[in-house]
């Protein structure tokens, strides 16, 4: 009898174990996925971020920028994605001549150490846009680009996803998830 409850009381303690192990884990998925709504009023829009990523506002001319976290202290690159948002009012400009100008600044930009891999129409917020993705050598890294762009009303919007080449895919379905939560208010 008193060897029966032992085993009850050991079933019991590893079935709660196992339950807390289970909570936990599931506690930590759900913040890893969380997404966050930001709003930027001044630019007119909101997008949502991973909960678990940083934020940086008004900082190396972008709106905002949302880094990801540092994998390891030998983490060399934050893949992020950032918005730039631009004024037009004293340079209106179609999407087809604002997509030319863009693709020529960025070729000069990376000269002959960029590749571009797709080059697309796409729909941001419900807006005709234009997608590109490339890569591009730096000095201590090669990076994937996946940048998009719209226009409304006198205002350029532009989301560029960044990452290590070998990281990109990893993050991607997340700046995806970003890039589609983008709104134009």
């Amino acid at each position: 009898m008193q060897s029966r409850n032992k085993r009850n009381i050991i079933v019991i303690s590893i079935g709660a174990i196992g339950l807390v192990l289970i909570i936990v884990t599931a506690l930590i998925l759900y913040q890893r996925n969380k997404f966050i709504r930001y709003s930027s009023y001044e630019d007119g829009y909101s997008i949502s971020y991973p909960a678990s990523w940083a934020i940086k506002e008004k900082s190396d001319g972008a709106s905002v920028i949302f880094l990801s976290a540092q994998e390891s202290a030998f983490d060399i690159f934050m893949e992020n994605v950032n918005v730039v948002v631009q004024d037009l009012s004293n340079n209106p400009r179609s999407l087809d001549s604002y997509t030319e100008t863009a693709i020529l600044q960025l070729q000069a930009v990376f000269q002959q150490n960029m590749e571009i891999i797709a080059n697309e129409s796409f729909y941001l917020s419900g807006q005709p846009a234009h997608k590109i993705v490339f890569t591009a050598k730096g000095d201590q890294a090669d990076l994937k680009f996946m940048n998009v762009w719209t226009i409304k009303g006198q205002k350029a919007y532009q989301i560029t996803y960044a990452a290590l080449i070998d990281k990109f895919d990893t993050y991607l379905g997340k700046a995806d998830r970003i890039i589609n939560s983008f709104n134009i208010e």
